[in-house]
């Protein structure tokens, strides 16, 4: 699966947001959070440049819950031929998570800016982050809340003083568009370390695949060679004994 296949489409993002909130605008957020640690990685090692993700931001935000330890990496890309002379510059602009500092499973996918802002542009009430969930085609249990954290940090989303789980849309989204207009008029372009880790796991992984092989082959070497070379006892069987069969000895011609 390619980088651009793995892109959510706002179309069936919003379906299935309205799926998945239709009863419970304020549904509360998965109780698994920041409870297991490991982080999906994506399986791409080697993306072609037109479907590369130019990489113009990476930062770390505290999580949605105060309660929750430790603080996330997310990055911001890019399409890597976007200009940002684009009408609809967030077509072509994408966040993930890349790290978690304490526990929680989560996916590494890049997801559409378009897509994320469709979901809260909808809303007429405040919402909690599970709303993001149909946009990760991945299983994890923290993968919305993550993402709700760092649009938290952009200024995407505020949360609500008293209650921080809860979301409202941002007033204003100027100074993220400002930052990512500046970024790529400066030709910043950070460097991919999930795809070189993705890059080193699918190096081992080959390597490991090949040995086994190795392994498999050199034994059915031996059980060929083993089957073809006649043993002491198949010699045996097959060399006449002539004590037993006088008709066969040379004097009972």
């Amino acid at each position: 699966m390619n980088a651009r296949s793995r892109k959510t489409t706002v179309k069936a993002a919003a379906e299935s947001m309205r799926d998945a909130t239709a009863d419970k605008p304020l549904a509360g957020e998965s109780a698994a959070d920041d409870t297991l640690d490991t982080a999906t990685p994506n399986n791409e090692s080697v993306i072609a440049e037109e479907d590369r993700i130019r990489i113009l931001k990476k930062a770390t935000c505290p999580k949605l819950s105060s309660r929750a330890s430790g603080t996330l990496s997310y990055e911001i890309g890019i399409d890597a031929n976007a200009t940002g002379e684009e009408s609809s510059l967030s077509d072509h602009t994408w966040l993930r998570i890349t790290a978690n500092q304490s526990s929680g499973y989560f996916s590494q996918e890049w997801i559409q800016l378009t897509a994320i802002l469709a979901l809260i542009d909808q809303q007429t009430v405040p919402f909690k982050a599970i709303l993001f969930k149909p946009l990760y085609e991945r299983k994890g249990a923290n993968n919305h809340g993550f993402l709700g954290a760092a649009l938290k940090a952009e200024g995407l989303v505020i949360a609500d003083e008293q209650q921080p789980l809860v979301l409202h849309p941002a007033d204003k989204r100027d100074a993220f568009w400002d930052q990512i207009k500046t970024a790529i008029e400066e030709g910043i372009d950070l460097t991919d370390e999930v795809a070189q880790e993705n890059a080193r796991k699918e190096a081992r992984k080959q390597a490991r695949l090949a040995e086994q092989q190795r392994r498999r082959d050199a034994n059915a070497q031996k059980i060929t060679a083993s089957s073809s070379t006649p043993s002491d006892s198949d010699t045996a069987k097959t060399t006449p004994d002539c004590s037993k069969n006088p008709s066969l000895s040379a004097d009972g011609g």
